[in-house]
């Protein structure tokens, strides 16, 4: 991963291409052709693994493409290190960082700012909703 300059955010070095459907594979009717799904977190070590989990599932239900972008909110726990962890293991997961908690609107438009795919769905990482049941109420 690397580090951004002024704002100290981490990224994944990736081009939107990757995350598109296999040359191929035609777009399904009835899915998004392309899901950003916003992860704002502060303080979400306990969740945040099982947040990516959810969202990941969502993503792959209701999208021919996705991504889960994290964007941590200056935690003092463990959530980015978690986060990062499940970055490395999947190139459609991002990890973006405030170095300090900026507040809630600030890493909504963080990842809004960083979404790259044509829909972008915003979930909490507290897991207050299960993201699979809101992703499909908020498309019916």
């Amino acid at each position: 991963m690397a580090a951004g300059s002024a704002t100290g955010d981490m990224v994944t070095a990736m081009a939107v291409t990757d995350l598109l459907p296999a040359a191929g594979r035609p777009h399904v009717v009835g899915r998004l052709r392309g899901l950003s799904i916003v992860l704002p977190c502060h303080d979400e070590a306990e969740n945040v693994e099982r947040a990516i989990d959810e969202a990941t599932t969502a993503g792959e239900l209701v999208a021919d493409a996705h991504e889960v972008i994290v964007v941590d909110d200056g935690s003092a726990d463990a959530t980015r290190e978690l986060a990062a962890a499940r970055a490395a293991e999947d190139p459609r997961v991002r990890v973006l960082v405030h170095d300090v908690n900026r507040g809630y609107g600030a890493a909504l438009r963080t990842g809004f700012a960083a979404a790259r795919l044509e829909w972008i769905f915003l979930t909490d990482a507290d897991l207050a909703e299960a993201t699979d049941r809101a992703v499909h109420r908020t498309l019916e």
